[in-house]
């Protein structure tokens, strides 16, 4: 068994919300647990639970040539002139498009920025894992980023989704509005 926990992070942490579960070596994933309203400090503590894989769901940087952009424009430079896509979108985002014809938000145009600034001073706090490819230091448990809508076109021939054992109350279910 694999234990994995699913971060559907956003800006707020009133909208954070994670899930807990397990990979069976057959490729049956069972949900055991999920909380909502995470903090950050809910998040590191996650982090030091020893599980193998936290996959979440927020960028983990900024597009190259954004960051160029913005670092030229602040030092008094002269920007070069960017293609939009090149501004917009990270060579993941860009391949993600290319290969499964989803477009990912932009963290550069979007509101997504808000949750990459939020997520980038988060896992400065994880120090009990690694994330690659930000650092890699040989820990136990691996931090990613992850594109559910990506993850579940790619993944749906491969998992075997288990209900949890008990019908989760519709909150946990993403059907109330907040």
């Amino acid at each position: 068994m694999t234990s994995l926990v699913g971060v559907d992070f956003a800006s707020s942490p009133k909208k954070t919300w994670a899930a807990f579960g397990e990979v069976s070596n057959a490729g049956r994933l069972r949900i055991n647990e999920v909380r909502g309203g995470l903090e950050d400090k809910d998040l590191v503590a996650v982090s030091k639970e020893g599980h193998r894989v936290i996959a979440i769901d927020a960028p983990f940087g900024w597009p190259d040539r954004f960051v160029s952009f913005v670092s030229d424009h602040h030092q008094g430079k002269r920007p070069r002139v960017v293609e939009s896509d090149d501004f917009q979108l990270r060579v993941t985002d860009r391949l993600i498009h290319r290969r499964l014809g989803k477009r990912p938000l932009s963290v550069s145009t979007d509101k997504l920025g808000v949750a990459a600034h939020r997520i980038t001073n988060l896992l400065r706090s994880f120090t009990t894992c690694d994330v690659p490819p930000l650092w890699s230091t040989g820990k136990r448990t691996e931090v990613i980023e992850v594109y559910p809508a990506a993850t579940l076109l790619v993944s749906r021939s491969r998992f075997i989704l288990t209900p949890p054992r008990r019908r989760l109350p519709l909150k946990y279910q993403g059907k109330t509005s907040s």
